[in-house]
């Protein structure tokens, strides 16, 4: 199933900048919270498609996806998260991020904004009570009535989380090209098989053809008589 690109313009969205102090943030909600994470860290948002499983992987990797030719770890943020399991519907979607050197989807409920706060805006890290671990949050944004749980993409994805996701990204293309392969040796085989067939069909045919009685058929000399027509009652010609 091929992706579709969710219209949301970040182009204009990391161009733009309210204040030299501001920082701007894509934000998504995420069993009934909203967060959001540095836009910078942002290549582009498309529509929900169903990953390719990774055999072994963890249980918050849901798989690859193939974007343009480049194939991608996608990470279930809610089960990061140790939230309870949704099913994904029109509104989910895949944020493609990059961090560091790496790029990651992630599998959010729906995407929102992007909100830029300025420093008097944003708290430090509050104390909460949910699955998420207060080092993946830099802060709190308030804008208006909306609270924001900023994350920092870096420490979700860094330590542990990375080097399980980069096990999983190095299956995905071991398996990949496990598969190209046997492909090409299941291809080889298949021709050496038919050429083998045709081969054989060959020599039977002319084996067949060896075999077989060739029948004489005895005519008429100069010497002798000519074979005597068939005689034919009624008409002295006969057309034919």
């Amino acid at each position: 199933m091929a992706s579709t690109t969710t219209e949301f313009n970040l182009a204009s969205a990391q161009a733009s900048k309210l204040d030299v102090d501001s920082q701007e943030f894509l934000t998504f909600a995420l069993g009934g919270e909203e967060y959001g994470i540095p836009i910078l860290n942002v290549q582009e948002i498309i529509g929900y498609v169903k990953p390719t499983p990774i055999p072994n992987a963890p249980g918050w990797v849901s798989g690859v996806i193939n974007i343009r030719g480049v194939v991608i770890p996608v990470v279930d943020v809610r089960a990061l998260f140790a939230m309870s399991s949704k099913e994904y519907d029109t509104t989910s979607v895949i944020i493609v991020t990059s961090v560091g050197t790496r790029v990651i989807g992630a599998v959010v409920d729906q995407v929102n904004d992007v909100l830029a706060f300025q420093e008097d805006q944003m708290q430090a890290t509050p104390q909460v009570s949910s699955g998420v671990r207060t080092d993946y949050i830099t802060g709190l944004g308030k804008l208006d009535d909306r609270l924001v749980m900023l994350l920092d993409m870096q420490e979700v994805m860094s330590g542990q989380n990375l080097e399980a996701l980069a096990k999983s990204a190095a299956s995905a293309h071991h398996q990949a090209i496990r598969g190209l392969a046997e492909a090409g040796i299941g291809g080889a085989e298949a021709g050496k098989g038919a050429k083998s067939k045709t081969k054989a069909k060959s020599k039977t045919e002319s084996e067949v053809v060896a075999e077989s009685p060739v029948e004489t058929v005895e005519t008429a000399t100069a010497e002798g008589d000519a074979p005597e027509a068939p005689s034919v009652e009624g008409d002295e010609s006969v057309d034919f």
